[in-house]
């Protein structure tokens, strides 16, 4: 499913692109789910946000029914299991945004996700409006104070300034340049972005990838024997 889904995103043309993007100010929207994920599927999905603190908002079909329009949640929470350390969380958040900065097109990332912002539960309640779970109104002062003291969020925005300034950095993240999925572990998400192999380990397992590249562009490491290791949840850019 991973592969049938990105093999089918090419250039638009040599003028326009995607504009790519996890999170929003609005829930995350269900319904261009269709025809990648199942009912049961998006069930799951809404047990989760459920009990990771988010609520669900349904749409009114014609025939009467329901069906699930969006999810109302902050995406760092939306990302977590029960029981999962702030560590795995934030491991989790920089992994799925390696993703947003790996594929064609410009990543936007949405200001509650940069700054590591959590669910804003009593503002949904008190509102009676879902959405507000992810509008938490933040004061200046208190967010520099918090991005400097305060570890999930400093490591979040960290972590995010990394992944853009070495992608800055690489000709082959141009907007128009164009993606192809290569082989790799069912556990990896894996594209090459013109001399740059883009490799996310999506598992809770160290997963062994071989490779064409010889460095690390995020670490400066060196590879040798085409062969790295990426940690759970861990990520790279190869050259």
């Amino acid at each position: 499913m991973r592969d049938r889904g990105v093999k089918t995103i090419t250039p638009m043309s040599k003028t326009a692109t995607y504009s790519n993007f996890l999170a929003s100010h609005d829930g995350i929207g269900m319904r261009s789910t269709k025809g990648i994920l199942t009912d049961i599927d998006r069930e799951k999905l809404a047990e989760k946000v459920i009990q990771n603190g988010g609520q669900i908002s349904n749409k009114n079909n014609p025939d009467g029914s329901k069906s699930i329009y969006e999810l109302n949640i902050n995406y760092s929470d939306a990302l977590r299991n029960t029981g999962e350390s702030d560590k795995l969380a934030i491991q989790k958040m920089l992994d799925a945004h390696h993703i947003l900065f790996s594929v064609i097109g410009v990543p936007a990332i949405y200001y509650h996700s940069l700054f590591g912002s959590r669910n804003d539960k009593k503002a949904a309640e008190i509102s009676g409006i879902p959405r507000r779970i992810n509008r938490e109104k933040l004061d200046l002062a208190i967010l520099q104070s918090e991005l400097e003291t305060t570890p999930y969020r400093r490591a979040i925005f960290t972590g995010l300034k990394k992944l853009a300034k070495v992608r800055q950095g690489e000709a082959s993240f141009d907007p128009y340049q164009p993606q192809e999925v290569i082989p790799s572990d069912s556990r990896v998400f894996a594209l090459k972005r013109g001399d740059v192999y883009c490799y996310t380990n999506v598992s809770d397992q160290v997963v062994t990838i071989e490779t064409a590249g010889t460095e690390n562009l995020l670490t400066g490491e060196q590879i040798s024997y085409g062969e790295y290791d990426l940690p759970p949840y861990g990520y790279a850019w190869i050259k």
